[in-house]
Formats: C-alpha cells, structure tokens, sequence
C-alpha cells in the first residue's frame, strides 16, 4: 500500500480553545486544528504512514510542545524545521525541504491553516511538481476557518464556551483538482494528448455511474463523451482513415456536447474545456462518410505537433479525397492514384498502369481520364511526390543518404498543406 502522509505548518500564535467541525464530524475541544485533522484523517494509519509538521525556530519554541500534548496518536508527530521564508533563497529551501520529505506514490493529507507568508502558493506548486516527478497523489487539502468566529482577541468574552466556539474546516482539494485539469486541458489543446483528461472525467463520474438507482443523463453522456475523445485522438494518432472518414466519434461528441445543459455538468473545471473541445472537434469533421475529414485532420496535427501522423494523413488523404465516396477504400484504385500521383508528369519515371492493381482496362481509362482532367493536375502530382518524399523519410527513420535533419519536417508540413489546400481546396 502507498504510504499516508498528513502535512501541516505549525503556526506562533497563542491559539484559543474550540470545536472543529467538518461535515458530520466534530473534534474534541482543541487548541490546535492539527490535533482535530489528525484525529480525523489518521486514526486508521499504521507505522509505515508519517504526520509532519513544519516548524520555523518561533513557533517551534512556542508551539511544538502544546501541540504534542494535545494530539491523541499512536501515530508518532515528528517536526521539520524550516526557516521563515523572509527571502526567495528562504523560500526555495522550504520547498527543497518539504520536496524531499516526500517518496514515490505518497498519498497527501495537507493542512494549510496556518501557513504564512508565501506557503499556500509554494504548497500549490510544489505539489504539483510532486504529482509530476514522484506520483503523489493528494487526497485532501484542508483549512480550519477559526476566523469565521469573528475577532480572536475578544472571543472569549463573545463565546466564553469553548463548546459553543465550532469552527468549520473546509476542503480546499479542489484547488489541487483545478491544476490537475489545467494540465489535461493544455496537453489535450495543445498536443491533442487525451490521457489525462479522460482519466479526469473518468474519475470524476464513476462514483455517480455506480448509482445506478439514480437517473443521471449528464454522467451516462459524459461517459460516452470520454470515450469517443479517446477515439479521435487514437485514430488520428494511428492514422485510422476509414474511422476519420466515417466521422463516428466527432460526430458523437459534437451531438453529446450539444445535448449537455448547463446545470447538469457535473465537474465545474469541465464546462470551459469543453467549449474548447467542441471547437477543436468541429474543426476536423466535415461531415458523416466524407473524405475531407482526412485532410481536416491534418490542420489537427499540424496544430498538436504531430508531424508523422500529418504527413501520413495528407497523402492518403488527397488519395481519398479524390476518389470519394466508396471508391476511397478500394486498393486497386487506390494503388492506381497512388502511382499515377507519383510518376504521371515526372521525368525519368515510367507511368505503369497496371502495377500493384487488378483493374480492368475500363476501371483504369475512367480513372486516369478524371485525373487529367483535374485543373491543377501537373501541379497536384509534383506537391504529391514531394509529400511521398517527406513521408518515406520519416517512415524509413531518415536511414537514407538524402534524409533531412528533424528541425525542417513541421515547417515543410505546414507549406505543404496550404499547397494542396489552394489546388484542390477540400475545405
């Protein structure tokens, strides 16, 4: 099992007596919020699992020794010093220290009632990072609100009880979540990466599907939704043709996104990522059982940084495009516009209409006569072997004495597409 970490920072101040409530549990009277968290949180932990407290030199002095006495354990508390976080060096050292406590697949408790100074931001970002480089996961983020009792200083004449003082604790993990789903929106607008923001979604509403008494539209949607996200980004990954012809998935999600009202969202961060979402999606779906989704999707991977796959797209692509309808999928034709594309036009190579199909002499003078009589035709055919060259270097790894260096391949897929874009216009 991972091992349970419970983080808190130990403030200076002579705390006042109260009750920490949260949701249906309430703490003993306590001076410290640390004490009514670990009663809360750490009651089933074993000896593997550590309570830490951050400590600066002050509120060592004045704290440390209250607190253990208050806190009812037999899980050991054990405090790390660390500076006051006056200067940036200061501040980088809190974060080396708290970093370092930390192991691989720690799961985190963190408390951040009396955090000072540049704490909370340093805590954000620093979990973070630790999600990122040591699979830490956090489980809950908490702050008792002793403030929403009013002024400290005369509370005891207002609430001479330390019964009647209930403090509320709040839960402040979605602050965490938020950062989780910034990550999986940027690696999905970005990269068009769908793991992280299906893993999200997929999270998020599994508790609501395991409900299956209850009638929840949004969540049955929303799970459709994540897989056919997955879809489109796997069949552009793996250049499925046929799929991003037929459209299926885009056309699932389009219809999905349309369907979700407002109020029946059930993840917040979510509503801004799928307006981004369907933005991109329509980009690449031109219609269901149409070729020019296939070159759609080139612009996709143009944007995402997917230079194979784009390269791969687009030759295909022009080949689908110009068959259309039915005809994209069969081989003899397609091995037929594949050859004529690459040798018809081009000096020195000899335009063999028979190779690599089993056309008959009427399938292939249909063919070769719709292809001549393209506007552009010559123009199509020199930007096709172009696109075969760039393809068969990379797919051949660059291995030949011609190759060119990684750097130019983008740059020569974006020109090239605005090239077939101005001959034969899919769009």
């Amino acid at each position: 099992m991972n091992r349970k970490i419970f983080l808190s920072f130990l403030g200076t101040n002579n705390y006042e007596k109260c009750v920490y409530s949260y949701k249906e549990y309430q703490s003993a009277v306590v001076r410290f919020v640390q004490s009514a968290l670990i009663d809360m949180c750490c009651k089933e932990w074993d000896n593997d699992d550590k309570i830490l407290i951050f400590t600066t030199e002050d509120a060592l002095n004045k704290n440390w020794k209250k607190l253990e006495q208050e806190c009812q354990t037999r899980i050991s508390l054990k405090n790390i010093d660390i500076p006051n976080g006056k200067n940036e060096e200061e501040i980088w050292k809190i974060f080396d220290i708290i970093y370092n406590q930390l192991e691989n697949n720690d799961e985190l408790y963190v408390d951040i009632t009396h955090s000072f100074r540049s704490i909370p931001l340093l805590a954000a970002s620093l979990l973070q990072y630790a999600k990122s480089l040591k699979n830490i996961s956090v489980q809950a983020i908490y702050y008792g609100a002793f403030d929403n009792l009013g002024n400290a200083r005369d509370i005891k004449t207002r609430i001479p009880n330390p019964n009647n003082r209930i403090a509320p604790i709040f839960n402040l993990t979605a602050f965490s979540e938020i950062q989780d789903w910034s990550v999986a929106a940027n690696d999905f607008i970005c990269y068009g990466n769908t793991q992280r923001l299906c893993a999200l979604i997929k999270n998020n509403i599994k508790p609501v599907l395991r409900q299956t008494q209850i009638e929840n539209n949004a969540a049955r949607n929303l799970n459709t939704l994540n897989k056919q996200i997955k879809n489109v980004s796997l069949n552009i990954r793996t250049n499925r043709g046929k799929e991003i012809i037929k459209g299926k998935a885009p056309k699932d999600i389009i219809d999905i996104l349309d369907s979700l009202e407002t109020d029946l969202i059930l993840i917040t961060p979510l509503n801004p990522i799928l307006e981004k979402l369907k933005e991109s999606i329509q980009k690449i779906y031109k219609g269901e059982n149409d070729t020019k989704n296939m070159l759609a999707a080139v612009e996709w991977c143009i944007e995402k940084q997917l230079i194979q796959e784009g390269f791969t797209l687009l030759q295909e692509g022009i080949i689908s495009f110009l068959l259309k309808d039915d005809d994209y999928s069969n081989k003899d034709k397609r091995n037929f516009t594949s050859n004529f594309l690459n040798t018809f036009y081009s000096k020195g190579k000899e335009f063999d209409r028979h190779k690599n199909n089993n056309l008959s002499d009427k399938d292939i003078e249909i063919l070769e006569e719709s292809l001549k009589s393209l506007e552009e035709c010559q123009a199509l055919c020199n930007l096709f072997r172009k696109i075969t060259e760039m393809r068969n270097d990379i797919n051949h790894a660059g291995t030949s004495s011609q190759s060119l260096s990684a750097d130019v391949f983008e740059k020569k897929l974006k020109n090239l597409f605005k090239q077939m874009k101005e001959l034969i216009d899919p769009c």
